[in-house]
């Protein structure tokens, strides 16, 4: 497991740390992705141009977000392939 400050670039907060597991190229954070179950997906969030970002510059080769938020059932996925994320932030 790796742990990288990504901080103001979270767009959230000035302190804020995602942990990267490499061989499952797994990337665990906790409320910066909002992409929902169903329905037509919709522009990113600031919080979510900021994961893309950090991700990019970090090079992690992440296939999967594993996200902790919401703990109640608000319609959004918490599991969320990478590409779904590179979707949302550049349009393709």
């Amino acid at each position: 497991m790796q742990i990288h400050v990504i901080g103001s670039k979270s767009q959230h907060t000035n302190d804020y740390l995602v942990y990267y597991f490499p061989s499952e190229k797994l990337l665990f954070e906790d409320d910066l992705v909002w992409i929902a179950r169903q329905g037509p997906s919709r522009k990113a969030s600031a919080r979510q141009v900021g994961l893309y970002q950090a991700i990019r510059d970090l090079k992690l080769p992440v296939e999967t977000i594993v996200q902790s938020w919401p703990v109640q059932d608000y319609g959004v996925k918490t599991v969320i392939p990478f590409r779904e994320l590179e979707q949302s932030v550049t349009g393709k």
